[in-house]
């Protein structure tokens, strides 16, 4: 069971790592909705797409800015706290915290971080039965 939790987590960190880079180039659109929007508003004009004025795209890409910020700083909150969990069940100690952090971290996040959860919590529980 810790095995397969540890591979849960394992994977659960891999798609975080991508979600990191994905998140982390994406940060271009906005910088150059913020910093050169009359060049957006130009390029919507000669596509002949539904307008938005040089202040609503300045708006739009500081919106989309925070946006992207917050969800890097959950990917490496989340990538913290999968390695915290998975370094747990390395340990000998019986520590069940991590566990649960991890299945709320899978109800909002990746099911790799809920199955690794649970099968975390079934083995720590298990071994306490045991002694």
């Amino acid at each position: 069971m810790k095995d397969a939790s540890k591979i849960m987590y394992t994977i659960g960190k891999v798609f975080n790592i991508i979600g990191i880079v994905l998140t982390a180039l994406l940060i271009v659109l906005p910088i150059i909705m913020i910093a050169m929007p009359e060049e957006v508003y130009n390029q919507q004009k000669a596509t002949d797409m539904n307008r938005m004025t040089v202040e609503q795209i300045k708006v739009f890409g500081v919106g989309l800015l925070i946006g992207i910020i917050i969800a890097v700083v959950v990917l490496i909150v989340s990538l913290c706290l999968a390695t915290y969990a998975k370094k747990r069940l390395d340990n000998n100690t019986k520590d069940t915290v991590p566990h649960v952090i991890m299945i709320i971290l899978g109800v909002f996040g990746s099911i790799f971080y809920l199955i690794g959860g649970i099968l975390g919590l079934v083995a720590e529980e298990n071994e306490k039965q045991v002694e």
